[in-house]
């Protein structure tokens, strides 16, 4: 693919665009997790991120881009915003999309332990109690 400008990406996303509920869902190349990607000097990024570029300006490399929206493929720049990985997962947590993790085939879990385990793989907590009680 040639090295796209910064204007035709503008051009790019206008005319791959669905509007759906005031997303602008991009019908091109999405990554496995339905995040549209696009080529731009050399280098793949996510159209979220070239997107907020053109319409808000710079921004600190370090940050990612969250959406207000909660739809990956949307972007639309009145839906993005900058944060941290951090912010991301508070606004997840504020909307309710958090999954709980769920039990290993061991047992143990984020928040607690059944104590079902192989002396191959244990929580740290068991796994102390049973060295001591091992170690030669």
């Amino acid at each position: 693919m040639r090295r796209n400008k910064l204007r035709d990406i503008k051009y790019i996303i206008c005319n791959n665009i669905d509007i759906v509920n005031e997303c602008w869902i991009y019908r091109g190349y999405k990554d496995k997790n339905g995040y549209p990607n696009l080529k731009y000097k050399g280098k793949t990024f996510r159209l979220s991120r070239l997107c907020y570029l053109i319409y808000n300006g710079r921004f600190d490399k370090s940050k990612i881009i969250c959406h207000t929206c909660d739809n990956p493929s949307c972007v639309n720049p009145e839906h993005l915003w900058i944060g941290t990985y951090k912010d991301n997962a508070l606004d997840r947590s504020r909307k309710g999309r958090t999954v709980l993790r769920k039990p290993d085939f061991y047992g143990c879990v984020v928040t607690g332990c059944t104590n079902k385990h192989s002396a191959r793989r244990m929580c740290k907590k068991h796994y102390t109690t049973w060295y001591r009680e091992n170690r030669s």
